[in-house]
């Protein structure tokens, strides 16, 4: 778990989850446990960290969760230096929840 006292490098990937990622291909069936191949987002998703846009390596339904989409993403290596930044999820015109963090070490 990421933490200030477990913070991610910059430049390894982080797994972010969240709810409300709309339509997918191939279509979800409400309520019903994620398996390959993961339904994906069918609008765009998007991720900063500290400002700054991530790499996306995979973007679905979390394996064995109903509902739950996974993010993996890189962390910038231009980074800054504060300890603590900022994470923004994106998917389609759908924003995400403002205020979420993320510990990173240079």
């Amino acid at each position: 778990m990421n933490s200030p006292a477990n913070p991610a490098a910059a430049g390894t990937v982080v797994s972010l989850y969240a709810t409300g990622q709309g339509v997918t291909s191939p279509p979800a069936g409400t309520g019903r446990i994620a398996v390959e191949p993961y339904p994906t987002p069918v609008a765009p998703v998007r991720v900063t960290i500290g400002g700054q846009p991530a790499e996306i390596l995979f973007a679905g339904l979390a394996p064995g969760t109903a509902g739950v989409m996974q993010v993996n993403a890189r962390i910038p290596t231009g980074i800054g230096q504060s300890a603590e930044v900022s994470v923004y999820l994106s998917v389609g015109d759908a924003a995400g929840q403002r205020g979420v963090t993320l510990s990173v070490r240079k």
